[in-house]
Order: structure tokens, then C-alpha cells, then sequence
């Protein structure tokens, strides 16, 4: 039990850094963690979740799989992880400008893609009711080029999350990739997609005036 409050002390002073704004403090402080402590799955997590907000996605994704794999229940955890896997393949790209054609890279970039999907899937099947989840797996899909997946995830979660802002902003992206841009312009209809439920009762409303029984 001492061991379980030096744990939560540790996380509540790091914690207490990052609202602070001090990011490099809250590492730190994680960082000067006894052995005993870093055996905690939610030590790597509250770890690898800080260094990718800060951005430095190599360094987050060890911890993060670690955190997976102790704690395999957590939803949060597995989501994280797909995320910063997709950043990362999408961050090798961006350094060389394009998709990787050399075998090695290709088959190290189709391994991590492969474990970000599990890992967010994961965090679905966790957390069915949790949006955030289903945008990573989203992301991931879209990260490895399967735009109509992508939006089928996201079609799914809007239907039981109508109006979920990072949904829709996921959705708008995947769309323009495929060429349909025009669709993110058009309105939601009540289950959160495009279509001409809306479209129907917007014009119905103009030509009445705005009124409703």
C-alpha cells in the first residue's frame, strides 16, 4: 500500500506541473520514479501520454506499450498507444516527403500500422460507448490509405454520437481525401451524417417561416 500512495504522489505532483504549463517539470518528476514505481502501468502511461502531448512521439511510444500491456483493460491506454503509432509513421513520411518505397521501411511502417489498429480496435471493443477510440481507429485507417474504413468508423460514431466535434473533423478530412469534399459543406442530418433529412427539414422551416407545431 506504501508503495501504491508514493505512486499516486508522484502522479499527483507531475500532474500538478503540466496544469502548471510546465511540461519538462512534470517528466521529471515521473523520471525520478524509484524501480518499485516504474513497475506501474500507469506509470508508463501517465509517461508516454505526456511525452506525445509534448510531441516528442519516439520517446512516447515505448512507454505507451508498456502501459498496453500491464494494463491491458484500459481503454485509454491501447487508444493512446494507436495514436501515437499512426503520428509516428505519419511523422517518418513528412521527413522524407513521401510514402517509404524501400522494402525494409515499408514492411517496419505496415508492422506499426498493424499494432496501431489492434491496439485501437482494442479500446473499442473496452470501451464501446467512448467516442475517442473509434476517431483513433479512424485515424489509423486513414494513416494507412483505407479512407473508405476510416469513414465507416466514423459514420458508425456519429450515429450514436450525433454532432461529436472531433468526429466530424476526422470525417471532413477523410472525405476531402477521397475526393468528396463537397460533402463536409452539405448538413447533418439527426444521426450526425450528411443527407436529406436536414436538407428536407431546413427547407421546409424556410418556407414556414421557422415555425413547428
Amino acid at each position: 500500500m506504501d508503495l501504491l500512495r508514493r505512486l499516486d504522489d508522484l502522479l499527483a505532483k507531475a500532474r500538478e506541473a503540466e496544469l502548471r504549463g510546465d511540461a519538462r517539470l512534470a517528466l521529471s518528476t515521473l523520471d525520478a520514479a524509484e524501480p518499485p514505481v516504474r513497475a506501474f502501468g500507469t506509470w508508463h502511461f501517465a509517461r508516454g501520454a505526456l511525452l506525445f502531448k509534448t510531441g516528442e512521439i519516439e520517446a512516447a511510444v515505448q512507454p505507451l506499450r508498456q502501459a498496453a500491456a500491464r494494463l491491458p483493460e484500459v481503454a485509454e491506454a491501447h487508444a493512446n498507444l494507436a495514436a501515437a503509432l499512426a503520428e509516428r509513421v505519419r511523422r517518418q513520411r513528412a521527413a522524407t516527403g513521401s510514402r517509404p518505397t524501400d522494402a525494409d521501411t515499408v514492411a517496419g511502417e505496415a508492422r506499426m500500422l498493424v499494432e496501431a489498429e489492434a491496439a485501437a480496435r482494442r479500446a473499442c471493443v473496452l470501451r464501446p460507448g467512448m467516442p475517442q477510440p473509434h476517431v483513433s481507429l479512424s485515424d489509423v485507417l486513414e494513416t494507412a490509405g483505407r479512407f473508405e474504413d476510416a469513414l465507416a468508423v466514423l459514420d458508425r460514431l456519429l450515429e450514436s454520437t450525433p454532432g461529436y466535434a472531433p468526429a466530424l473533423s476526422a470525417r471532413a478530412t477523410v472525405l476531402a481525401q477521397l475526393g468528396r469534399r463537397e460533402e463536409t459543406r452539405r448538413p447533418l442530418d439527426d444521426r450526425g451524417q450528411t443527407g436529406p433529412a436536414k436538407e428536407a427539414m431546413a427547407e421546409t422551416e424556410r418556407a414556414g417561416g421557422g415555425e413547428r407545431p
